[in-house]
């Protein structure tokens, strides 16, 4: 895990997250970069990306998912690399649409990718400065990125998402950082290899099936999640539909769940759909995209259903924006954290009352964090941040072999 967790081990929404390498390697500790990568960060999103804000007020185009191939100097790219990331796109689209219709949040916008002429996905393919040994930060490589394709493309500047898939040679050689950060105001970007292997991308096959595992795909698509303001979210297994897009690395989910009818599968948790559902790329306007509406919890109260073994929450919202959903992040170290943290979703009714089923519990001690989903894209759980770690936030403990929770 690399810098997506600035918070001792806590996800953040708007973050740099991990890394996704094909076999397990040692993390980075925060620690020992902390200042250096938020230098940089820093300079990369207040450089590139307020000149997109400053620009939004004049183009109020709907930002686009930008679908890049970023190829080191001196190479040239493989012959069917353009075709293999737009049918990468085409799957992503489609597994986005499936569930987020599976669990009752259809998207106004379907085709999330912007199509050329032809009808196709359109990959625009930028040429690095440097030899591929020299490629090996994503930030870094994105700052040479935004200039040079803004430059050659001539697109609005209007904070849109950036999908980034890097050549820098044929296996073993490599892009090893795997990385992604994004809210819904400024855009967001992902940073990932182009892996040349033989092979084809169906959307008739699992995510993490066959060539698709070969290729990467799901810790493409995890890090496209983070472009939009995703954070890390595990599997529940009651669900039975495999490892969670968000979730752990596919080899770790393999070693942790027996079943190996579970292992190539992967799902848009409802949580995940929930926070998506208002996205601009998914609902097609940028009205209020930078309001971030206030949050006050009213009336919290959890309880344990004993009959069904599970954790009910309730409360109030009151805030001055207009959410559809509540996101609750049951996290419970040291199994249910970061990757596997669980979360679920209800929805909001119109006085701002919701109850939400914690069908899963840890059966230890934890904290439910609660997100709230507006109307205008906005996913806050303070009103102040869009951060996992400032949500609200309610601690609960076992005793007895019973709950208690913090009122």
């Amino acid at each position: 895990m690399l810098l997506d967790t600035l918070r001792s081990g806590k996800p953040r929404a708007g973050f740099v997250s991990g890394s996704f390498p094909r076999k397990p390697r040692a993390c980075v500790g925060v620690s020992s970069k902390r200042s250096a990568d938020l230098l940089l960060m820093a300079v990369l999103l207040i450089g590139p990306l307020v000149a997109f804000a400053k620009a939004q007020t004049v183009d109020k185009q709907v930002p686009e998912i930008h679908l890049v191939l970023f190829v080191a100097a001196g190479l040239e790219p493989p012959g069917d690399a353009e075709e293999k990331i737009a049918a990468a796109a085409e799957y992503t689209e489609t597994f986005f649409v499936k569930w987020m219709k599976h669990w009752g949040y259809p998207p106004a916008q379907e085709r999330i990718f912007p199509r050329g002429g032809n009808g196709r996905i359109r990959v625009l393919q930028i040429r690095g400065s440097k030899p591929a040994e020299q490629y090996t930060k994503a930030l870094e490589l994105m700052q040479e990125l935004w200039a040079k394709a803004l430059a050659t493309y001539g697109m609005p500047r209007n904070n849109p998402l950036w999908w980034v898939f890097v050549y820098k040679g044929d296996p073993p050689t490599r892009f090893d950082e795997y990385r992604g950060s994004g809210d819904l105001r400024r855009g967001g970007w992902a940073v990932v290899n182009y892996e040349n292997r033989p092979g084809q991308i169906s959307v008739d096959k699992e995510m993490a099936e066959g060539f698709h595992h070969d290729f990467t795909l799901k810790g493409c698509v995890h890090e496209l999640g983070h472009a939009m303001g995703l954070f890390h979210v595990g599997p529940i297994g009651a669900d039975r539909l495999g490892n969670t897009v968000m979730g752990p690395r596919t080899d770790p989910f393999r070693a942790a769940v027996r079943n190996r009818a579970y292992h190539d599968l992967v799902y848009l948790c409802q949580a995940e759909a929930a926070m998506l559902w208002r996205h601009f790329v998914f609902s097609g306007t940028t009205q209020d995209r930078s309001v971030l509406p206030t949050v006050q919890v009213q009336g919290y109260r959890a309880r344990r259903d004993a009959s069904r073994g599970e954790i009910v929450v309730a409360g109030t919202l009151v805030s001055n924006g207009k959410a559809h959903s509540v996101v609750l992040v049951d996290e419970s170290p040291p199994k249910q954290q970061d990757y596997w943290a669980k979360a679920y979703a209800a929805r909001i009714d119109p006085k701002g009352r919701f109850e939400v089923r914690v069908r899963e519990p840890s059966g230890a001690a934890g904290t439910f964090r609660l997100m709230f989903c507006f109307e205008n894209g906005a996913i806050t759980g303070d009103g102040k941040t869009r951060e996992l770690s400032g949500a609200f936030a309610k601690k609960y403990v076992v005793l007895n072999g019973g709950y208690r929770f913090e009122p």
